[in-house]
C-alpha cells in the first residue's frame, strides 16, 4: 500500500472540509463531528479509511462544581472597655492628679509665706514685726505712733498662707497668695502698708527690705485718702 500517491484528508471534531479532490492525488482534509481520521486511495483507485484516533469529550469534573470560597471564621470583637479597664483608668487618672496637684502646691509653697506679729504694750500701742525666711527678711518692725487698741500686751502671728485670715487689728484689703509668699496689703489705722517679696510698699512709697529695722508711722505722715482695695492696677510690682 503506497501512501505516497495517495490522496489525504483528515477529519476531527469540527466538522469542516477542506482540500481537493483524492483522484488527482491532492491531500484533501474532511473533518467530521464525532472522530478524527485519515483516508487515502491506492493505486487502483478504491478509497482507504484508516483511523488514526477517536476524539472523546473530556469532561473536568473540578470545573463544573462552584469554586469552594474559603471563609475566615468571623470572630466575635470584645468590647474594649470593660469594668477592670475603667478601674484602672480611674487609678491612673487619680495618682496623675494627686502627683500633679503636689507639684504645683509644692511649688507655690516652697518659699513659704509671709509671717506677721502683731503687738501692743502694756499702753495698747500697736506695732506689727514682719517675717520671711526665704527671703532672709527678719525683724522688720512697724510702729503706729498715736494709735492705741483696748487690748494690752497683745502678741499675735499670723501667717498668710491662705486667703482672709483673721487679724487682730486693722485689716487686709488686699491679698495674691497665688505663689507664696505673694502680695498682702494692710489698712492699718489709714496707713497702707503693702508686702511684696522685693520692696515694701508704705503709704505708696517703696522701703528696701532691711533686716532688724522700724518704720515709724504716725498721724503726720498718714496719707489724706484712706487705703481702698486696689483694682486691676497694682500698687507695686513683684
Amino acid at each position: 500500500m503506497d501512501l505516497g500517491v495517495g490522496a489525504w484528508s483528515f477529519c476531527g471534531v469540527w466538522g469542516l472540509e477542506l482540500g481537493a479532490s483524492s483522484t488527482v492525488g491532492f491531500p484533501e482534509f474532511r473533518i467530521p463531528l464525532a472522530r478524527f481520521e485519515a483516508s487515502f486511495s491506492d493505486p487502483g483507485g478504491q478509497d482507504v479509511r484508516a483511523p488514526i484516533w477517536n476524539l472523546k469529550p473530556r469532561r473536568y469534573p473540578y470545573l463544573d462544581r462552584p469554586f469552594p470560597v474559603h471563609k475566615a471564621p468571623v470572630k466575635k470583637m470584645k468590647s474594649a472597655i470593660t469594668p477592670k479597664s475603667i478601674a484602672i483608668s480611674f487609678v491612673v487618672v487619680l495618682v496623675l492628679y494627686i502627683a500633679a496637684f503636689n507639684g504645683i502646691e509644692g511649688c507655690r509653697h516652697r518659699k513659704g509665706a509671709w509671717d506677721v506679729a502683731f503687738l501692743t504694750d502694756a499702753s495698747g500701742n500697736p506695732s506689727i514685726v514682719v517675717y520671711q525666711l526665704a527671703l532672709n527678711i527678719s525683724s522688720v518692725e512697724l510702729v503706729f505712733s498715736g494709735e492705741r487698741i483696748a487690748q494690752t500686751n497683745l502678741s499675735e502671728r499670723v501667717l498668710f498662707d491662705r486667703p482672709l485670715k483673721p487679724v487682730p487689728f486693722g485689716k487686709v484689703i488686699y491679698e495674691d497668695l497665688t505663689v507664696l509668699p505673694g502680695v498682702v496689703t494692710f489698712d492699718l489705722f489709714g496707713h497702707e502698708v503693702e508686702l511684696l517679696p522685693r520692696v515694701l510698699f508704705v503709704n505708696k512709697k517703696e522701703i528696701p527690705w532691711k533686716s532688724d529695722t522700724t518704720v515709724e508711722l504716725s498721724e503726720t505722715n498718714k496719707p489724706a485718702v484712706p487705703p481702698k482695695p486696689p483694682g486691676k492696677a497694682k500698687t507695686g510690682v513683684l
